[in-house]
């Protein structure tokens, strides 16, 4: 997590830690999903052929497989129950994470139902933040990930 003093001057937004409790009955999804897409979390991008609507993606490169650009769909908000309690799920692991990167990366793994690779894991589980949930993901094979 980036301290106040460490944080890049020309970064006008608010540091994670201090991001609002914004949750889904509170009209501020524009605002979240703003924050979300500053920190790089949340990625945007061009219409598929044929289709009028870019779609949001969150950034998990290096999370599954090394040197390996990856991302994973972000449901729409508003279309449904389910679809808005994840993204509504990924905004407050982001915003309350106390290892960098955990709480997108942990969202990732859980909506991909596989564990993150091994190195991965082991630090996760270092830093004491390896949950029920995650470990209740299918296991690995060694071979398959760092």
């Amino acid at each position: 997590m980036v301290t106040d003093e460490e944080r890049d001057p020309s970064e006008w937004w608010p540091i994670r830690a201090n991001w609002p409790e914004y949750g889904p009955n509170s009209y501020m999804a524009d605002a979240a999903l703003a924050l979300l897409i500053l920190e790089d979390i949340v990625i945007p991008l061009a219409p598929a052929p044929g289709t009028k609507a870019p779609t949001l993606h969150v950034n998990c490169n290096d999370v599954f497989w090394w040197a390996c650009a990856d991302c994973e769909p972000l449901p729409l908000i508003g279309f449904g129950k389910d679809k808005e309690a994840a993204f509504w799920d990924l905004y407050q692991r982001v915003r309350t994470e106390t290892v960098v990167g955990f709480g997108s990366d942990s969202w990732c793994c859980l909506q991909r139902g596989m564990r993150p690779q091994t190195p991965i894991e082991k630090e996760w589980r270092e830093a004491g933040v390896w949950s029920d949930e995650l470990e209740a993901l299918p296991s690995r094979d060694p071979k398959d990930c760092g």
